[in-house]
């Protein structure tokens, strides 16, 4: 990764807003896309080169994508940008 996160980077046409939270293995921004407002979630830069944390954020957006359901949020895209892991989703406030 070529520039930290904050405010204002843009990622795969993603603009990052705020940080709303951090996790053990990602965190998540409000960003605003091509389609308004979402959440992206966005895998820590030190586990990207891990494969195996890579199969299991691609495997969870899989399962993500599967399931409809108003409970779940709803996974609009998937990006690789700048070495980064990424996936776009519905914003609830």
């Amino acid at each position: 990764m070529t520039q930290a996160l904050q405010p204002g980077r843009l990622l795969a046409g993603f603009e990052l807003l705020e940080q709303i939270a951090v996790g053990g293995m990602a965190e998540i921004w409000s960003a605003r896309g091509p389609s308004g407002t979402c959440a992206l979630k966005l895998l820590h830069t030190q586990l990207t080169a891990d494969a195996a944390f890579r199969a299991m954020f691609h495997d969870e957006l899989r399962i993500a994508q599967a399931i409809d359901h108003p409970n779940v949020l709803r996974v609009k895209a998937a990006h690789e940008d700048d070495g980064l892991l990424l996936a776009a989703m519905d914003l609830v406030n």
